[in-house]
């Protein structure tokens, strides 16, 4: 998984932000939203000086949360293009001269504007298994299947860029194109080229030559080449293959989604969609818009498509902060360290959310690393209640007089804006960054957070430049962790969430030199990679859900890439180089949980193919209770999920019947909580054993108590306040938690 920049940085951070945003409707649009507006204020106010006018033809996408869907047709009527939409969200097209009036619609929950993306096996299929796979499957009674089980009859796909669909590694062994379709992005406006018949995908070539990523990618989820000395083919190597690739925007990546689960569909197959993509940045929740339009995907169509996201890369990094106020400790300092041999901006987006709705107080401040002393305070950026909405600056803008101590230490801007997230009911303060050392690195922004015992706050860093975490040297201070690094676009729940572990440190290049990372030992083989990001979330979940094979794996490159200056990937990394079918076809090592997760996606086609039926949940489920175990998972913690993918046990499960629902009827797991509607939440034992479920706010106050009746409970949400409640669960052999939200 490579990172995922904001828009803000990728495109207005250079640019002057308008002055002070008092409402918003509400913060009804995020900060990189009403960046966008406040910008084109300023151009139009540059242009009106001038006598001239800004041009109507700049849009901008969005996903938009509605409480209404006739809020569609208001936006048709200003311009808008309905992009896709799903229950009461749509991806939206939207004029920037009426984004603001559109956020101010009543039937408006919450505008998300595009953001863009910038991208985050041989020995790894015999360590998952995927090897005695491939040697014949046999049922229980060791009576082969008669059939390979190699994805046929499932369709798969991701989003990527730096695709090379014609690679000889996409070819069936008739030496027929596998690649069914491609959907080609360009720009951030959902702008698409779809390329569908048989002369239309050998004549594609690739969108960009300066990335190899998503060629990889997919060989690793789904390449067949097996010729010549070697075997570096992928998982899924009979499956169907429906590629999107171009501008990685979070608008076009859903859309990219939705064109393989059409194709799907149109073909009556079950779908597999990997996105090895992602970022540090958000919620980390359900609630988030990426995660609940991958979660309103899932319930689209049938049978169940797969969704499989890998968990980030980000573990080395000091990027998050979980504090748990007390009685004696109601407060917290960190600051955004600047990393020099990077760069000595401070930019990218930094969110922080709470446990309910309850506010904290933000204080933010300059440190001079050095002195390990606080420089200066602001008053007016504190923030210590929900509606803040305002960007500082250090220069002079049309409505703004620059704050002379920001100015004085830093260039640049940084917008503000606080509010209750309405799904989650979660209070949260996000800061727009775009502030570079005026003189020194030694002088960092920072903040001091204040709570109220029993809460918990949870904060989340995203940059492109090295900024992290840290005390600064003062034993007082806060340094961040990697408890929280894990994909923030990987919080849904119908989607499957891998990390890496390592199953080679060396191999040969193309010209037979071995090389490998003898002398690090992190690197060793069967250890959790030290990158692979995780995260135990608000909700009590632990994420990634398992590990799969991520580090040195070797698959197809992308031969524009590997013949351009742009090279993406060393000589000493490419592995293989043949002249087949009229050009060079090359293949070369990677690692990142990139390669971990199409390694799982490729298995979960398997899995797939044998029962088209299987839910997301069924598949995790099942990947988890079969994880193999060893000391190294063990050490690793949250980090090693449930431990490292089997695919051959797995599929033995897989043919048994085996799914969460046949499981939870025969006593196999203690309780499982659904929510069955808005605010409707049922328990159920497995056993039908009588229990007794209490619910208590996050302060630890018992709501109320509920007796099941032959094993099951119903709890009625809307007899409680909005907020996060804790359900504790006892029945006569066991004893659970789980949170809810009541909305």
């Amino acid at each position: 998984m490579k990172r995922y920049f904001l828009q803000s940085v990728a495109a207005f951070l250079a640019i002057s932000i308008g002055g002070i945003m008092p409402s918003f409707a509400q913060c009804k649009i995020d900060v990189q939203g009403q960046t966008i507006i406040n910008n084109y204020k300023q151009k139009e106010r540059a242009a009106n000086q001038q006598g001239l006018s800004v041009a109507e033809r700049q849009s901008t996408t969005a996903i938009i949360k509605m409480n209404d869907t006739r809020a569609l047709d208001e936006i048709t009527s200003l311009g808008g293009e309905v992009l896709d939409m799903r229950f009461d969200m749509a991806i939206v097209n939207l004029p920037v001269s009426q984004l603001e009036r559109i956020s101010r619609l009543s039937e408006i929950q919450f505008i998300s504007i595009q953001k863009e993306v910038s991208i985050m096996n041989n020995m790894a299929r015999e360590a998952s298994g995927v090897d005695a796979i491939r040697a014949g499957v046999v049922d229980k009674d060791g009576i082969p299947l008669g059939y390979a089980v190699d994805g046929t009859g499932v369709v798969v796909g991701l989003m990527d860029t730096g695709l090379d669909p014609n690679h000889i590694n996409f070819f069936d062994e008739n030496g027929v194109s596998r690649v069914r379709g491609i959907t080609c992005f360009t720009g951030s406006s959902g702008n698409s080229k779809k390329y569908t018949t048989p002369e239309e995908i050998a004549n594609f070539t690739t969108e960009t030559t300066a990335q190899t990523h998503g060629t990889h990618v997919l060989g690793t989820l789904a390449g067949s080449y097996k010729g010549g000395e070697f075997d570096y083919s992928g998982v899924a190597t009979g499956s169907e293959i429906y590629v999107s690739c171009g501008a990685l925007y979070d608008s076009n990546i859903l859309l990219g989604v939705r064109d393989i689960l059409e194709y799907a569909k149109s073909v009556n197959k079950p779908a597999i969609v990997n996105l090895s993509l992602g970022n540090t940045a958000g919620s980390h929740d359900e609630y988030a818009f990426f995660s609940q339009y991958l979660d309103y995907y899932v319930n689209s169509y049938s049978p169940c498509p797969f969704i499989v996201i890998s968990a980030g890369n980000e573990a080395k990094k000091s990027i998050a902060i979980k504090k748990t106020f007390t009685d004696d400790v109601n407060s917290f300092s960190t600051i955004m360290a600047f990393n020099p041999t990077v760069s000595s901006t401070f930019s990218g987006s930094l969110d922080i959310y709470g446990d309910d709705s309850s506010p904290f107080i933000l204080r933010p401040f300059i440190y001079d690393k050095t002195g390990k002393v606080i420089v200066a305070t602001f008053d007016a950026m504190n923030v210590t209640a929900s509606g803040f909405n305002k960007t500082f600056y250090c220069y002079e803008t049309f409505d703004e007089e620059p704050i002379p101590e920001l100015a004085e230490y830093f260039t640049g801007s940084i917008g503000i804006q606080s509010a209750v997230d309405s799904n989650s009911g979660r209070f949260y303060i996000s800061f727009a960054p775009n502030l570079k050392a005026r003189t020194s690195t030694r002088y960092c922004f920072g903040f001091t957070i204040e709570g109220t015992a029993g809460h918990t706050v949870y904060a989340y860093h995203h940059s492109s430049n090295g900024t992290t975490f840290s005390n600064g040297g003062k034993d007082d201070f806060t340094a961040g962790t990697a408890d929280g690094t894990v994909n923030g676009l990987a919080c849904g729940r119908r989607v499957a969430v891998i990390g890496s572990y390592n199953t080679r440190r060396d191999w040969p290049n193309y010209e037979g030199e071995i090389y490998g990372y003898y002398s690090n030992a992190a690197y060793g083989v069967g250890l959790i990679s030290d990158f692979s990001s995780w995260a135990t979330l608000w909700d009590g979940r632990n994420l990634p859900n398992f590990v799969a094979p991520g580090s040195m794996i070797s698959s197809s490159l992308n031969a524009y890439n590997i013949e351009s200056t742009a090279r993406d990937v060393p000589e000493t990394n490419t592995t293989v180089m043949l002249n087949i079918a009229g050009r060079n076809q090359y293949w070369g090592v990677m690692r990142g949980t990139s390669m971990a997760s199409p390694f799982a996606a490729g298995v979960f086609a398997l899995w797939k193919q044998v029962n088209p039926d299987l839910t997301i949940e069924d598949a995790v489920w099942i990947a988890q209770e079969t994880a193999m175990t060893d000391g190294y998972v063990t050490d690793a913690g949250v980090q090693a999920g449930s431990g490292k993918l089997n695919a051959d046990a797995g599929l033995q499960m897989v043919l048994s019947g085996a799914s969460v629902e046949s499981v939870l009827a025969n006593g196999g797991t203690p309780y499982l909580v659904k929510l069955l509607a808005d605010n409707l939440f049922e328990i159920r034992s497995a056993s039908d054993a009588d229990f007794i479920a209490e619910v208590y706010s996050t302060a630890g106050q018992k709501s109320y108590s509920i007796k099941s009746n032959n094993g099951i409970a119903t709890i009625n949400g809307n007899a409680l306040a909005k907020g996060v409640y804790v359900i504790s669960i006892r029945g006569g052999s066991f004893v659970g938690s789980t949170k809810i939200v009541v909305k």
